[in-house]
């Protein structure tokens, strides 16, 4: 919070965003903030007054931002007696295929519109619609900027952190340099800005104190046009600055604005709310624009915002007892959830510092909200060790579960773990031939997680495991060289062999990591369903020298020209199948439809950079991968792809062998798996009905139907390996 004032008015809204804050509003906080709501009536005339008329609104909408700035720039320049320049941006049609990966090109093709064309220069008239474009439909860089002296703005961009000019940092209009690039048209080359506050002194050779200069940047930007949502790709050269009358709450974060206009009737949660009016340094300061919802300011935080703020509050009392030099000795880690753990053991789970909100006394909080936070590697590590320790017992690792379903799952209850011939604790040396003569009869999968749907994890990470235990381990971690995330799975893939229930811990890490790196696509809890091919992508990306194995080159039938470059596969071996007319059987297999897209046959095209005909793509391999991945991607219009046994190809003028070593299918909103050993005796997955162990299929032959669908799945992915180097 921003507030600076003294008066009993301030201290009372200080009480209120505190308890904003925390989402628990009473009823003298709602009646303080209603008195600061401006509605126009024709009778308060707060909001015209000196000291709001030129304030910047905050808002939560980036479209409500830019219809506020585009009448308030016409107003500001008529009041000050100011004519207003309009300096128009350069564009150009953007490639859509800029990136080296083919997989990534085609990808953009089919989501953004790419218009035929001689060349990339736009005609008049797309221009004119793409500069007359909001900034909120073009990533923010406007198309048409219009300026006067004095005006206020806010940057758009770092241009130069030495500088204070920094993304969102404020600023007024000091002059500008400037061309004509058609009759009518201007072009800025230097717009020339005088800061506001910023956090030290700014003084250029030549330029008065705290003015600066913003030339032209050229960005990429996706233009979404006003006819059905369509998007084109436009190189955009322009100053990146916006008319700084309105702004959203994203924006204002880090800002003290003595004068604080706010329109939150379009704010989602207490939050937002709350990102508006803590901008404001008093009370008398504060004028919200309209009604909004205040049952948004009652009912408590969410719970695991509310068990952020209680670690904060702990580690707070941490810093304060160490700098006041009595801190016990006890408490003591290397990361956040360490130390927290070790305070927790020392003053015990329901302690309280002596300041903290009502809101947040967890006192007599439930066990499960108050249990210090799941760490698997060391739980990963004791596990490896063979000895017993609490973080290796899972009692205490207890997620926060939204519904409580104690008749299927109950967090503090240890799972009940069944005999199985890899669970054994005296491994030796992992000696792995009498690991593979145990596992003649049966093998292990990964069990389901009905609460925290995991199929996905589970139908792939069952694969890799029984990889690892035939190919061995050194050979599954030279299979993706230079990814983290895959060196990480590898480094855990010892724990299971003393304690099968590892491979559960080692799938939550992956969760755990994929759901920060993106969790709209990897959600972590709930009932909610995980792309296989999404985990494929980041578990088998790389960027290592040595891993791209691949080079395409691309021919333009109409104007002859080529292009060599990385492939999709280069940086990963992961190809997807599209099965179209030019399938050369109606009843085509793996092999046939691989040689097929490593010559371009089917597979896509992509437009020539010189005269935008479509090229067909063919592939040449300059080594071989250890792994390779095919999607199979069937609809009901295209032929059925048959698995091959094998999968070959030349590779450097010598013809490599990969075999069929597992399935993924999908159906029914559920993934499952199948793995084939070397004798290619086939083993199903099915986490929800088959538990831990694997039930035999039978045996595959050389060109199969048998393990192209299971139990009325379809076969999604196919994953094919080399055979180990004795």
């Amino acid at each position: 919070m921003h507030q600076r004032g003294m008066s009993d008015d301030d201290k009372r809204f200080h009480v209120a965003l505190e308890n904003m804050r925390y989402c628990r509003c009473t009823r003298d906080n709602e009646a303080l903030l209603a008195s600061r709501i401006w509605r126009d009536s024709g009778i308060d005339d707060r909001l015209y007054q000196p000291r709001f008329q030129e304030v910047s609104v905050i808002t939560a909408w980036n479209s409500h931002r830019d219809a506020i700035n585009e009448v308030r720039v016409r107003v500001f320049a008529q009041r000050h007696g100011k004519r207003l320049y309009k300096f128009y941006s350069v564009d150009e049609w953007g490639r859509n295929k800029d990136s080296a990966s083919v997989r990534q090109a085609q990808r953009q093709y089919d989501s953004i519109v790419d218009p035929p064309r001689q060349s990339n220069v736009i005609s008049p008239k797309p221009q004119h619609t793409l500069w007359s474009l909001a900034p909120s439909l073009t990533d923010h860089h406007a198309g048409v900027l219009e300026l006067c002296e004095g005006m206020p703005v806010m940057l758009k961009y770092n241009e130069a952190t030495e500088l204070c000019a920094t993304n969102g940092a404020e600023a007024v209009v000091d002059g500008w340099d400037s061309h004509t690039i058609a009759p009518g048209i201007n072009m800025l080359d230097t717009l020339y800005v005088r800061l506001i506050n910023p956090p030290w002194t700014v003084q250029l050779n030549g330029l008065a104190e705290n003015v600066i200069p913003l030339t032209r940047t050229r960005k990429s930007v996706q233009c979404t046009l006003p006819v059905e949502d369509l998007v084109v790709s436009v190189q955009r050269e322009q100053v990146m600055v916006l008319p700084n009358f309105a702004m959203t709450d994203f924006a204002s974060q880090g800002h003290t604005r003595p004068d604080n206009v706010v329109h939150l009737a379009y704010c989602c949660n207490h939050q937002s709310i709350y990102t508006c009016l803590s901008r404001s340094s008093s009370l008398d300061g504060t004028l919200i624009i309209g009604d909004f919802d205040f049952s948004k300011l009652r009912g408590g935080a969410a719970t695991a915002l509310r068990c952020e703020f209680r670690k904060l509050e702990i580690l707070d009392d941490i810093t304060r007892q160490a700098q006041m030099g009595c801190l016990p000795s006890t408490i003591q880690g290397d990361s956040r959830s360490a130390l927290i753990a070790s305070y927790q053991a020392f003053n015990g789970i329901c302690h309280v510092p002596s300041v903290v909100h009502p809101a947040l006394n967890w006192s007599s909080g439930s066990d499960a909200e108050l249990q210090p936070d799941f760490t698997t590697s060391d739980t990963l590590a004791a596990s490896m060790s063979g000895v017993p320790s609490e973080a290796g017992s899972r009692a205490s690792y207890t997620p926060s579960k939204k519904r409580a379903r104690e008749e299927a799952w109950t967090p503090g209850r240890p799972p009940i773990m069944r005999r199985n011939p890899l669970a054994v604790r005296d491994t030796g040396a992992y000696d792995i031939d009498s690991l593979v003569a145990l596992v003649g009869t049966t093998r292990v999968s990964v069990l389901w997680d009905s609460e925290d749907w995991s199929c996905a994890y589970d139908s792939l990470i069952t694969i890799l495991w029984n990889i690892r235990i035939d190919r061995g381990l050194e050979w599954l971690r030279g299979a993706v060289p230079g990814n983290q995330l895959f060196s990480e799975l590898c480094r855990h893939m010892d724990a299971p062999l003393l304690d099968v229930s590892a491979l559960e811990l080692i799938r939550n890490y992956i969760r755990d990591i994929l759901s920060h790196i993106d969790l709209r696509r990897f959600p972590r809890h709930g009932r909610i369903g995980t792309s296989v091919s999404d985990i494929i992508t980041f578990l088998f990306m790389s960027d290592a020298d040595e891993f791209r194995f691949t080079v395409a080159e691309s021919q333009c039938a109409t104007c002859g020209s080529t292009s060599v470059f990385d492939s999709g596969p280069g940086s990963t071996p992961y190809w997807i199948l599209l099965p179209s007319a030019a399938t050369p059987s109606p009843f085509s297999d793996t092999q046939t439809l691989f040689d097929s897209v490593l010559s371009g046959v089917i597979g896509g095209t992509i437009p020539c950079q010189l005269c935008s005909s479509p090229c067909y793509v063919s592939t040449s391999c300059m080594s071989a991968p250890r792994i390779i991945i095919l999607e199979n991607c069937i609809s009901s219009n295209t032929s059925t792809v048959v698995p091959s046994a094998t999968l070959r190809m030349r590779v450097s003028g010598e013809t490599h062998c990969w075999t069929l070593s597992g399935c993924i299918y999908y159906g029914d909103n559920h993934f499952t798996s199948c793995y084939i050993d070397s004798s290619l005796q086939v083993w199903y997955h099915d986490g929800a009905s088959s538990g831990r162990n694997c039930s035999s299929g039978g045996s595959l032959t050389e060109r199969s139907t048998s393990v192209s669908v299971s139990r009325g799945r379809s076969a999604s992915h196919y994953i094919y390996t080399l055979p180990a180097i004795p």
